[in-house]
């Protein structure tokens, strides 16, 4: 029989933006892609201005927004919405007899 696990977090616990980099490395001689992954990754407190930081690997370079296809902007605006969202969630009320025991 399988088992499933369930964690449950409240936005307060969002600490950071994590980003890893799944890009290969490219060796600059023979300006060609290498077998090894690069796996360098970067954690980014959830501040304005964050996508600035993670336009590309710190360590290979490799642009992060550009193969994506994500604009800078949707990453700022997910950043604000979140810290606005952390700031509101105190006005949610919870109706402990409700909510549901799942364990």
């Amino acid at each position: 029989m399988a088992s499933q696990e369930k964690r449950y977090i409240e936005l307060s616990d969002i600490l950071a933006l994590r980003c890893d980099c799944m890009f290969k490395v490219r060796d600059k001689m023979r300006n060609e892609e290498t077998s090894e992954k690069c796996d360098a990754s970067l954690s980014l407190p959830l501040t304005e201005g964050i996508a600035e930081f993670i336009k590309a690997c710190p360590k290979c370079r490799q642009s992060w927004l550009g193969q994506l296809g994500v604009n800078e902007g949707y990453i700022n605006a997910f950043a604000a919405a979140l810290v606005n969202l952390k700031g509101i969630t105190y006005l949610i009320p919870v109706d402990e007899k409700k909510v549901e025991n799942t364990s």
